[in-house]
Order: C-alpha cells, then structure tokens, then sequence
C-alpha cells in the first residue's frame, strides 16, 4: 500500500528525524501524540492492525522510525520519477 497524499503531507514534518535515523542511527524526541499518528499511519500503510511498539524503549523507536523513514522516502522517490517522467524528462542514473 501507498501513503496517501494527506499523510505524505503529514510525514514532510519528520523528514529530519528520518534522515538522522536512517544514516546517523539516532532520532530527536518525538511526542506522544505525534508517535501514535506515525503509528497509525504505519499500521494503516502495511495492513497490520496488531503492530505494537513500546513508546518507552528508545531502540524500538528508533527502528520504528527507519523503517517508516525508508518507506517514507521510497515513495517520495517514485513520486519524483513519476513526476520527471510526466515532464518529459528522463535522469539516468549514476
């Protein structure tokens, strides 16, 4: 399943703690109410109504956030060449 446009909005917003997740293996705080959407909007993404993550436990969060983070970025990457593709332009990869 896919992000919905309103969720990638939503998502925009931790776009740091994502990158500083993924590629340095640390996250800043992320409030409560905050984790329960991003929680939510996982659950909803994946299909997996009994997904459980332990708020308390600052490994489980940080993994939580990778993988939300990757899943984040994948799409936005395929919005992008979809996108280029729309305008007519084609990258080539490195």
């Amino acid at each position: 399943m896919k992000f919905t446009n309103k969720e990638i909005e939503y998502l925009k917003q931790f776009e740091n703690n994502f990158n500083t997740a993924i590629k340095h293996q640390y996250t800043r705080n992320i409030p409560s109410k905050q984790l329960d959407e991003l929680i939510n909007i996982y659950m909803r993404v994946t299909d997996n109504p009994n997904f459980k993550l332990c708020k308390h436990c600052s490994t489980n969060i940080l993994s939580f956030i990778k993988t939300l983070g990757k899943m984040y970025f994948e799409q936005i990457q395929l919005i992008e060449e979809n996108k280029e593709k729309k305008n007519g332009k084609v990258r080539k990869s490195k």
